[in-house]
């Protein structure tokens, strides 16, 4: 996992919807932000897709700041990502398939970043050995 990840590492957002939001001025870590009704606002972006890649962006800025942060916490970088990111209590007026469908794109998100996060740190290993 990178430190500072771009749109395009988002899962969903090739260039051209990039190009769109960099447009407006969105970043990853402005997207971990919006709403999804803010999302939507961009002309081929859908609700569903929206809220998948705020849940992706979300992990993004999270896994960032934990690997900037230092050694992982108890549990696994799973756990912190999990918790981090569940923290927030949900909309009351939201729809429960849009929370379920949320949920389910965050649970993803964060077990993608995690792999990444884990084979990135496994190859640095091996080559910090190969090294020596």
């Amino acid at each position: 996992m990178m430190t500072n990840p771009t749109l395009t590492d988002i899962k969903g957002i090739g260039p051209a919807v990039a190009q769109k939001l960099q447009a407006q001025g969105v970043t990853v870590e402005k997207l971990s932000t919006m709403t999804a009704q803010q999302l939507t606002a961009v002309p081929g972006i859908g609700l569903v897709s929206a809220k998948a890649m705020i849940a992706s962006a979300k992990t993004m800025v999270v896994s960032a700041q934990a690997l900037l942060a230092g050694p992982v916490p108890k549990g696994g970088a799973v756990e912190a990502v999990k918790k981090t990111t569940t923290s927030k209590a949900p909309k009351k007026d939201a729809k429960k398939s849009d929370k379920k469908s949320a949920k389910k794109a965050a649970k993803k998100a964060v077990k993608k970043a995690a792999k990444k996060a884990s084979k990135k740190s496994s190859k640095k290993k091996k080559k910090s050995s190969a090294k020596k």
